[in-house]
């Protein structure tokens, strides 16, 4: 019959090579040993895939670094006798928290909470920066604040510079 020697360039073409002195096998036993290993190979390639798709997601795209956080800070109320007094502690403390605790040069100073324990004004402010600024107007409802989320009126100062 024509073409009986090609029983081996068939079988190649087919993903069932067999060499000359192999054990005889049936081409079931054959295609499940290559399928097995065609799956192992098919899930590093996803693997892969995804791992390079997401470097190029990652280089593709420019982080818009925006800093804001949340302070507190404490002022003494014992040595307060009026409200210059309180006013000077209250600047001083904002202050000291602008440059010890952020990382950052605000450009947003909000007053979000203050509150008397005892014999200290503990003050919550909010201080983001350009970015920052931006992003809380971005995320922030039309018109103006309602209050806080305790049903206390919030309270917002606005500043540039140290105040």
């Amino acid at each position: 019959m024509p073409d009986q020697d090609r029983v081996d360039d068939i079988g190649d073409a087919f993903g069932v090579p067999r060499a000359p002195d192999d054990e005889v096998r049936t081409s079931a036993e054959i295609l499940e040993e290559r399928d097995r290993y065609r799956w192992e190979r098919r899930s590093e390639m996803r693997t892969m895939l995804a791992a390079l798709l997401g470097i190029a997601l990652m280089a593709a795209s420019a982080p818009a670094f925006a800093h804001i956080v949340e302070v507190t800070t404490a002022v003494s109320l014992a040595d307060v006798e009026d409200q210059e007094t309180l006013t000077a502690a209250i600047r001083a403390a904002v202050n000291e928290a602008m440059e010890s605790a952020v990382g950052f040069k605000p450009t947003l100073i909000a007053l979000t909470r203050a509150n008397v324990i005892g014999e200290r004004l503990y003050v919550r402010l909010l201080m983001a920066d350009a970015e920052g600024e931006e992003m809380l107007r971005d995320l922030a409802p039309d018109g103006p604040p309602s209050g806080t989320d305790d049903g206390a009126p919030a309270e917002h100062i606005y500043s540039k510079e140290p105040i």
